[in-house]
């Protein structure tokens, strides 16, 4: 039979524990925003150091696993170069005369990895992080992102402005060259009229005075 108050203090238990648990990730993230609010410059300047600093030693140790790697694929490369070699020639088969050259260069290949690695075989420490830390450098990288957004934006804007008063300007000069020094705007304004005289008024004739006989 299910002992359902057992059950309930289980649920309270866990509900209880949650919610302890997101109460102490509010508190991580606003020390982290205080850190970066009170810290101001400096603080951003450290965080940003030990995150490049972090990527660096990473990068490192990748690079040095690598090296092995790489050996490791160059000596498999030479043995498998260097047993064909010396097995008999096949037609169609090209480029089979510079195995056993190519293996030679493999091998020396392969053993400066192997030298290389080992002189760079102590790991760099890395800087460590506190929760705190690592939410403000959080905080940080964002407020760099919305800062580089926001000049992004500006220079954008400032480049359509300037091309639309380029446009503007060029469409100026066209329709003044269109122009020209006769008034004459293109084809679609048609040729240039001839201003027309004004209309004298027309004379009257008087009538021709008639000879009476009295």
């Amino acid at each position: 039979m299910l002992n359902f108050g057992a059950l309930r203090e289980k649920a309270l238990a866990g509900a209880s524990s949650m919610a302890g648990a997101v109460t102490e990730r509010m508190d991580v993230a606003k020390g982290g925003k205080k850190l970066v609010d009170e810290g101001g410059a400096p603080a951003r300047a450290a965080l940003m150091a030990k995150s490049a600093a972090k990527d660096a030693v990473a990068a490192d140790r990748d690079a040095i696993r690598r090296m092995m790697v790489s050996a490791e694929s160059l000596d498999t490369a030479a043995a498998k170069m260097k047993e064909a070699a010396c097995m008999a020639d096949v037609e169609g088969i090209t480029g089979k005369a510079k195995f056993a050259a190519q293996a030679e260069s493999y091998s020396k290949r392969a053993a400066a990895y192997r030298q290389a690695a080992e002189l760079l075989s102590g790991e760099l420490e890395g800087p460590e992080f506190t929760p705190v830390e690592m939410d403000a450098l959080q905080v940080v990288l964002v407020q760099g992102g919305y800062e580089s957004a926001k000049t992004q934006t500006r220079e954008a804007i400032g480049l359509v402005k300037q091309r639309t008063c380029d446009a503007g300007k060029l469409g100026v000069a066209a329709a003044g060259a269109a122009t020209g020094s006769c008034g004459y705007t293109g084809a679609s304004a048609g040729p240039p009229v001839a201003p027309v005289a004004p209309v004298a008024s027309a004379a009257v004739a008087e009538p021709a005075p008639t000879n009476t006989l009295s």
